[in-house]
């Protein structure tokens, strides 16, 4: 289904941050998630380290369930 996706809307090397994010407020259940200590290093990138600020972070999701939604949402 993600591939019928990418072909159809012409971006091969499409990702999916977007969308991952937005089911993950529809939907908490899909997503498996962890409070990790994270801050932002000199170039910028996120990294967990012990001095950083509590976040939750996203460290699995049931694919077949996101690709269900996604496609319901999408009516594809």
């Amino acid at each position: 289904m993600v591939e019928e996706i990418r072909k159809a809307y012409g971006e091969p090397e499409r990702s999916w941050w977007d969308e991952l994010a937005a089911a993950a407020v529809i939907a908490p259940a899909l997503f498996r998630t962890k409070v990790q200590p994270v801050l932002a290093d000199k170039q910028g990138r996120l990294r967990i380290a012990p001095s950083g600020v509590p976040v939750t972070v996203l460290e699995g999701c049931d694919r077949p369930g996101f690709e269900a939604l996604l496609r319901a949402s999408l009516r594809f």
